[in-house]
């Protein structure tokens, strides 16, 4: 409990705390990153496993690398580490593409014979775009847009709504998206076709989409789902 007018802090401990026990830790920081680009090294590890989990390790060498690129702080050891996870990442990722466009947890040939996911596809391609903005080229020409044009097929001109027709498993992926349907899924697969540039053929779906969205805030109540509404907005302009 901080007083405003006093230097002093008082902290209650739990009543039945073991005897010896106690102990306080404070840390200071000038930087809202700073204590998680103190332990930077256990957020980069080699991808492994499924489509999806294979992403989940991708995702973060991606954006680290971004982050302390445009700080003017990336170590020769972490842009070695994470150019490792990012080479990796990517040509794993593309084992678990379909022939058609989109990528599943576990690709075309698997005993699941799933269809391709949304919801991956989209976060495969939010992911691939901001590698395509690093100083290093990681993603050849041409891939990116392709899987735009997979998205696209998805997208339902009458409802305004993206259509989910594969299976995502990994909360880490789908987050709170269970929770507002197809609304959610359209503010989350939407951000692709945004964040790097807006690409002039896929205008018409992408002002569809931001009406939709748009029109869906007062009647939403899932905080999750409007930060995503509010994100498209934003990048919309």
């Amino acid at each position: 409990l901080r007083d405003e007018d006093s230097d002093e802090i008082t902290v209650n401990f739990p009543p039945n705390v073991v005897p010896g026990s106690k102990r306080i830790e404070m840390r200071i920081f000038g930087d809202i990153l700073s204590n998680t680009l103190q332990n930077i090294d256990s957020l980069l590890k080699m991808p492994y496993g499924c489509g999806e989990q294979n992403m989940i390790n991708f995702a973060p060498a991606v954006f680290i690398y971004d982050y302390l690129e445009k700080k003017n702080e990336l170590t020769e050891d972490i842009e070695e580490k994470a150019t490792r996870i990012i080479q990796s990442g990517y040509q794993r990722e593309m084992t678990y593409m379909h022939k058609g466009g989109g990528f599943s947890a576990f690709g075309e040939n698997s005993y699941s014979k799933s269809s391709a996911a949304t919801l991956l596809t989209a976060f495969v391609v939010k992911c691939f775009r901001a590698a395509d903005k690093l100083s290093k080229k990681f993603i050849p020409d041409g891939v990116i847009e392709d899987q735009l044009d997979f998205l696209s097929s998805r997208f339902n001109m009458k409802t305004g709504h993206f259509e989910e027709q594969g299976k995502v498993f990994s909360s880490y992926i789908k987050g709170a998206l269970d929770a507002d349907g197809d609304i959610a899924i359209t503010a989350y697969t939407l951000v692709p076709f945004l964040e790097g540039g807006i690409i002039p053929k896929y205008s018409a779906l992408i002002d569809r989409a931001l009406d939709n969205l748009e029109a869906e805030i007062p009647l939403s109540s899932n905080h999750h789902t409007l930060s995503l509404i509010a994100y498209n907005l934003f990048l919309a302009g």
